[in-house]
């Protein structure tokens, strides 16, 4: 489960989206990390950072 914060627009814009604590089961049981959204050239593409 991914948790999303973010301000659109001013000059607080921000985004943040972690990995739930305690949010993956099985094989994913313990998974931990970061979402971060890049766009470039008006193509969005998504780099997760994670660890288990």
């Amino acid at each position: 489960m991914l948790q999303h914060a973010g301000v659109m627009g001013g000059a607080h814009a921000g985004l943040r989206i972690v990995i739930a604590p305690d949010s993956g089961a099985g094989e994913l049981a313990g998974i931990a990390g970061t979402l971060a959204i890049r766009v470039e050239d008006g193509k969005h593409y998504y780099d997760l950072d994670y660890t288990l």
